[in-house]
C-alpha cells in the first residue's frame, strides 16, 4: 500500500451548450466534437455502445442520448475510424447531474498525430443503484471525486474492489457511492493500448465536506515510470 501527501484542488463541472441538453437527470449523452475546427473528413468515425453503432457526420459532429444502451456496470465502448478519417476530435460520454448540466465519465481524444485508422474498445462503467444517486453537481456536501488527466495511454481503475472502467483522458468522476468513511483502496493499472506513447498522466481523489470546499486526499503524478499495477490507499473523513 502507498500513501501520498494530500494537496488542495477544485472540481470542475462540465456545463454543456443547449444542443447537448438531455431531458432528465440521470441521462447519459454521447458527443463527438472538433477540438480545433480542422476537420477534413470524418465520415468514417463510429462509436458502438450496447450493440448500437452511432456514426459521426461529415464534419465529425455527433450528439445523442445513449442512456438506453448503457447498462449498470461495465460496458464496452468501441471507437473506430478509417484510413481517410483525418480529424482532430474528442469523444465523450457525460452524465446529466441535472437538466442541462453534465459531468464527463469518459473522454477520448482522436488527433491527426494518431494512427491513420483505429479500432479500440474501452470499458465505461455506468453507475447502478449504489452509485447513480450520488452523482451530483459539485455543490453537494460530502462528495468524493476521482480526477484523471491521462494524455498518454489510459488507466483502469478499481475503488474498494469495484471496477470504474478505463480512463484515457480528462475526467472528474463522482465516486461518492463507492467509498466509505475511513481507509479506502484505489487500484490502478496503466496501459498504452492506444498510440505509441508510454502511459503517463495524473490522478487524484478530492473530497468536499461542505459546499464547493474540495480538498485533495491523494494524488499521483507519473511521467511513465509508475508501476504498471499498484494499489494505493486514501482516507475519507468520518
Amino acid at each position: 500500500m502507498r500513501h501520498l501527501a494530500p494537496f488542495f484542488g477544485l472540481s470542475a463541472l462540465l456545463v454543456l451548450p443547449p444542443a447537448w441538453a438531455a431531458p432528465v437527470q440521470g441521462s447519459y449523452v454521447l458527443s463527438v466534437s472538433s477540438l480545433d475546427n480542422t476537420f477534413t473528413t470524418a465520415g468514417d468515425l463510429t462509436v458502438t455502445i450496447g450493440g448500437k453503432t452511432f456514426k459521426a457526420g461529415a464534419d465529425g459532429s455527433l450528439k445523442t442520448e445513449v442512456t438506453g444502451y448503457l447498462k449498470p456496470g461495465p460496458n464496452p465502448v468501441r471507437i473506430r475510424w478509417g484510413s481517410h478519417c483525418n480529424i482532430s476530435c474528442g469523444v465523450q460520454i457525460a452524465y446529466a447531474t441535472e437538466k442541462g448540466r453534465y459531468r464527463t465519465v469518459f473522454d477520448f481524444k482522436v488527433g491527426t498525430y494518431n494512427p491513420g485508422r483505429g479500432d479500440y474498445t474501452y470499458t465505461v462503467v455506468a453507475d447502478g443503484p449504489r452509485g447513480a444517486g450520488r452523482v451530483s453537481t459539485g455543490s453537494a456536501d460530502r462528495q468524493t471525486l476521482l480526477k484523471t488527466n491521462i494524455p498518454g495511454g489510459f488507466v483502469q481503475v478499481w475503488v474498494n474492489g469495484s471496477p470504474l472502467g478505463d480512463f484515457p483522458g480528462i475526467v472528474d468522476r463522482d465516486i461518492s457511492g463507492y467509498v466509505r468513511p475511513g481507509e479506502n483502496t484505489l487500484k490502478i493499472v496503466w496501459d498504452k493500448k492506444y498510440g505509441s506513447q508510454r502511459p503517463f498522466g495524473s490522478l487524484s481523489v478530492a473530497y468536499a465536506d461542505r459546499v464547493n470546499n474540495f480538498k485533495t486526499l491523494w494524488q499521483l503524478l507519473s511521467s511513465g515510470t509508475a508501476p504498471r499495477t499498484a494499489t494505493y490507499t486514501f482516507t475519507v473523513p468520518q
